[in-house]
């Protein structure tokens, strides 16, 4: 079929958005400026409903009424209707080869079209794959990534095996930690000596907080840390006044935790509350729950694992 985005007349081109006119005979489109009328021309023929033929349809069309008339009024000589009936013919075969070309014409184009789309689609597809590479690498990235943290922080918490955190214990000026810690020992009844203990120190705490800044242990043996561990156990109620102080506050001993597996032990505590959970506690670095007594230790190794709660 022709292509009816094509002037009949000057086989241009007719954008979508513009003003056109359509022959109501071969149903072909052309340019108002090419049959000499204007926009108001165009508007006023659609508006009120009118009939437009194009140049070609419109000389046809006057031939075959004129040969008509003159048969019916026998005024034209048998010579003068051959005569115009060939070049009716004549117009007709035009006509004809101006279809054909504008055929042509939008066939060509529609093979351009073929064309392009076909490369377009190459392309994309070409991109699709490239982005599921993509994402199939990055997806295995992620999980290197994910199995490097979960290792380094594995060995930032084994390194941690025989640390423990002391807190609530007053600071005094000029302080030898050293002989804190041993009183602390010395309140659970366990013997403790300098040479047990690998280091220790006050740890860092912002500004704003009043309360006394923790102390981390790090023993020479594991055997002292679970030892002091066991003792607290067993004295729930270690106070200040157990060191000497006057005044009386709690005193806590942890397993000294990396900086993750700290902040996974606060969300765990969340999820305590929420999930009805009764106990939670750290033992060797391990996070476990449970939900109550005689029910089944869970692992706590991700947030995932608190989700699962």
């Amino acid at each position: 079929m022709a292509d009816n985005s094509v002037c009949t007349i000057c086989q241009a081109p007719i954008p979508a958005t513009r003003s056109k006119l359509a022959c109501c005979e071969c149903k072909r489109l052309c340019h108002p400026q090419c049959v000499n009328m204007t926009k108001a021309d165009v508007d006023c023929i659609i508006n009120e409903g009118q009939i437009w033929r194009c140049p070609p349809c419109s000389k046809l069309r006057r031939q075959s009424r004129i040969a008509v008339s003159a048969a019916e009024e026998g005024t034209a000589s048998l010579s003068q209707v051959i005569f115009m009936l060939d070049e009716a013919r004549e117009d007709r075969k035009r006509m004809e080869m101006e279809f054909n070309t504008s055929f042509e014409f939008a066939n060509s184009k529609i093979d351009d079209q073929t064309k392009t789309i076909s490369n377009q689609t190459l392309k994309i597809n070409e991109c699709l794959r490239l982005i599921e590479d993509l994402r199939k690498e990055n997806t295995s990235l992620k999980r290197k990534v994910s199995d490097l943290e979960t290792r380094l922080e594995d060995v930032e918490q084994y390194s941690r095996r025989n640390t423990l955190e002391i807190y609530g214990v007053p600071e005094i000026k000029n302080e030898d930690v050293y002989e804190t810690v041993r009183k602390v020992c010395t309140a659970l009844d366990v013997n403790m000596t300098r040479e047990k203990i690998d280091v220790c120190h006050r740890l860092g705490k912002p500004k704003e907080d009043t309360r006394p800044a923790g102390i981390i242990v790090k023993f020479v043996r594991r055997e002292d840390k679970f030892s002091i561990l066991a003792k607290r156990k067993v004295k729930r109620n270690l106070s200040t006044q157990d060191l000497g102080f006057q005044q009386k506050s709690a005193v806590y001993i942890n397993e000294s935790l990396s900086p993750a597996r700290r902040k996974l032990f606060a969300a765990a505590r969340e999820a305590k509350k929420k999930n009805g959970y009764a106990y939670l506690w750290v033992q060797n670095g391990k996070i476990l729950m449970r939900r109550e007594q005689g029910k089944p230790v869970v692992k706590i190794s991700s947030l995932n694992d608190l989700n699962e709660l």
